[in-house]
């Protein structure tokens, strides 16, 4: 199938001018990772990210044991990302540009699988292909993590005009605008889209007001390969 069609080009839109390249670690993949395996043997573990960005995360995985690889998108993401997995003394020979719903490695390959931010980025159509390709890279009980999600209750949805099931673009404001396109999701669209890695988990985010008014609303999920 072919890659989204969106209003923002991630490459020459977003990472080729310096935007998004992240330096740190996102603290809620920092707290689920180590909650999950901080007291695991991590030697010869192997992580994938999704849309890895520019390396921030994988930093923070190979810093705590694993061997990681990522892909992403963007040839800009992935170079930063080289140079900050070298920087620190890490190997760089598993960082890919290309579509994660083609992914360039074999079957049960990872214990596990991380997004962060890169799924919500797709129609939902392609999200199923994607959770696809990670059932199939994953090995059996191997763990998905999946955060940012955003829930359909989102505000700033309003700002958009959609374009497929749940999914909108040309935001005219708000914090879309400079996405493009983005996915949003209710529980029963999790629950779909994510049955086919087995025992999963969804917990749903939200910031209120003073007046219990939805300022923000996202899901996590943890799914085990089955």
């Amino acid at each position: 199938m072919k890659r989204n069609s969106s209003s923002v080009d991630w490459e020459s839109d977003v990472y080729a001018r310096g935007n998004q390249l992240n330096r740190w670690p996102y603290s809620n993949v920092v707290t689920a990772v180590m909650r999950e395996y901080g007291n695991t043997d991590r030697t010869g573990m192997k992580v994938l990210e999704l849309g890895c960005g520019a390396g921030n995360n994988l930093w923070f995985l190979a810093s705590a044991g694993f061997r990681v690889a990522g892909i992403d998108c963007s040839k800009t993401a992935i170079s930063h990302a080289r140079q900050r997995l070298l920087g620190n003394g890490h190997q760089v020979d598993d960082l890919v540009v290309g579509d994660c719903a083609r992914l360039p490695w074999p079957d049960g390959t990872f214990d596990m699988v991380l997004d962060r931010g890169a799924i919500t980025q797709n129609e939902h159509i392609r999200i199923g292909e994607i959770v696809s390709e990670v059932r199939r890279v994953l090995r059996p009980s191997g763990v998905f993590f999946s955060f940012t999600l955003f829930g359909f209750d989102h505000p700033d949805r309003k700002y958009g005009r959609e374009i497929s099931h749940h999914c909108y673009d040309f935001f005219t404001q708000g914090c879309f605008a400079k996405v493009g396109l983005s996915a949003f999701f209710t529980v029963d669209d999790l629950r779909h889209l994510f049955s086919p890695l087995g025992a999963v988990q969804i917990t749903r985010h939200r910031a209120l007001d003073t007046e219990e008014r939805v300022l923000a609303e996202e899901f996590s999920v943890r799914a085990v390969n089955g």
